[in-house]
Parts: structure tokens; C-alpha cells; sequence
């Protein structure tokens, strides 16, 4: 059950995926990580992109141990310009280690190339997360803990961060909303990186934190139809001050499955 909830599979599988999105814009996630003025963020946001994805997973159980392996290669190009890549590798190891608590391990290698501006770069991240299982398997409480770096060309872009996050899924145990299947999700989140170069404009090494809390509600509306609630807020505190905001962001969605 736990292994069925977490989306591991007892047989070895390939996945196999690609998209490509036409006209996509610059968003802060991308406009955040440079020294790049406000203004000059936003125009990238009028730009002409297309974005390029293809990936791959291959998972197998082996002696108790769900192993696997992914690799992901992404290309953003603007007015026929290669504009940024990358090529990520991301072995994983997971084992089950009573009924009710589950551990894995991942590890992952990112190369990113950028033409226009010389960024680029080598990205390692090692990343640990436990899950206690309750209620029968239907509701879990995760703890997780991830440290990266990454290695540029540009000394004021090179970081160490770490990232401490915290997860509970919990089924809505109430009679009246029991045909609906409601489910709670709440989500916390800290990160902080710590920039070895001096960044120009602001003449000194670069601190960021964030503080991250997720709270989202799913639920069956009949029996081919869902909707989701979620709701972020992110507080970015930062001596840059491209990247020292708070934001609110809230959606909502209906689908359909069979």
C-alpha cells in the first residue's frame, strides 16, 4: 500500500515524456536567480519563447531496495535563439523500513548551459525524505532535507543552499463530505542560499531566505469529477532586492478522469 501511494511500482518500468510550450514567459523563478533589474525581468516576459522537454525514468525493485533513475533534458530558446539547457541526472533509492515508515534517497546532477550570458554552470543536490503512514496507508506525514550547490561562470552566481520542508496529507473524516473524498494537504517550507561571490549592485555577498506554506484541498465531485483548491504564500527575504517580495498565489481547477 505504501509503496502503491508513493507511485512505486513492483515490476521495472520506462517512462518516457515530452512537451514543448510555445510562447512561454519568463517567470520570477528565472528572473530571481540573476542580477537582472525589475524592469528588465518584466520585458522578458513580452518575449518570444519556445521550451523544450524530454524525460525518462526507469525503476526497478531490487532485494527490498526501489531503485531508479531519471534524466531529464530541457532547452528554452527565444526568436530562434538557444536561450538556456540543461541535461539533469537523478538517481534514487528508497526501502520501506517497517510497515508504516518509508525512507528515500535521492541525488541529482544538473549541467546548465546558457548561450546569451555565460552562465554556465554544474548543479549537485542530495536530498533525504522519511514518510509515517497513518490512518491504513491514507494519510502520511513527510520530513525531508536538501543541500545543493551550484558552480557557475560567473563567481556572484555560485551558492550553497539548504532546504528543510515538512508535508502532511490527510483525508477529511466527516459524514457529510464522505461521497466527496475531501483531502488535505498542508505544506512548509524553509530555504536559504548563500552566494560565495560578490554581486555587483550591491556590492556585497548575496543572502537569500524563503518561507514557504502550501495548504491545498482536493475533492471528488461525482465520480469522474475533481476539484482542487491550493493556496501558496512565499515570504523572500533577500539583499537583492529583485528578490525580496512576498507573494500570494491561489488556484482552482476542475478535472475530469476515467
Amino acid at each position: 500500500m505504501l509503496k502503491s501511494d508513493l507511485g512505486i511500482k513492483r515490476w521495472p518500468f520506462l517512462l518516457l515524456a515530452g512537451a514543448i510550450l510555445l510562447g512561454a514567459s519568463a517567470g520570477p523563478a528565472m528572473a530571481d536567480e540573476t542580477d537582472t533589474p525589475p524592469n528588465l525581468s518584466r520585458n522578458l516576459t513580452s518575449s518570444d519563447r519556445q521550451f523544450n522537454l524530454v524525460s525518462g525514468s526507469l525503476k526497478n525493485e531490487i532485494d527490498g531496495y526501489d531503485v531508479g533513475l531519471k534524466y531529464l533534458y530541457g532547452r528554452s530558446s527565444r526568436r530562434s535563439d538557444n536561450f538556456v539547457s540543461i541535461r539533469s541526472f537523478t538517481p534514487t533509492l528508497g526501502r520501506s523500513v517497517t510497515d508504516s515508515w518509508y525512507v528515500s534517497l535521492r541525488y541529482t546532477y544538473d549541467f546548465i548551459g546558457a548561450d546569451n550570458d555565460g552562465r554556465d554552470g554544474r548543479m549537485n543536490s542530495g536530498t533525504i525524505d522519511s514518510f509515517l503512514f497513518f490512518m491504513d496507508g491514507k494519510a502520511y506525514l513527510s520530513l525531508g532535507y536538501q543541500a545543493e550547490g551550484e558552480n557557475t561562470s560567473r563567481d556572484e552566481l555560485d551558492y550553497f543552499g539548504q532546504i528543510f520542508h515538512a508535508r502532511l496529507k490527510l483525508p477529511v473524516a466527516v459524514d457529510r463530505l464522505k461521497s466527496w473524498s475531501p483531502v488535505l494537504n498542508v505544506g512548509l517550507k524553509y530555504a536559504d542560499k548563500n552566494y560565495s561571490g560578490v554581486t555587483p549592485s550591491i556590492g556585497a555577498e548575496r543572502r537569500d531566505e524563503r518561507r514557504t506554506l502550501n495548504l491545498g484541498l482536493n475533492a471528488n465531485l461525482s465520480r469522474h469529477v475533481f476539484a482542487k483548491f491550493d493556496y501558496e504564500y512565499t515570504d523572500a527575504q533577500s539583499n537583492l532586492k529583485s528578490s525580496d517580495f512576498n507573494e500570494n498565489i491561489v488556484t482552482f481547477s476542475v478535472g475530469v478522469r476515467y
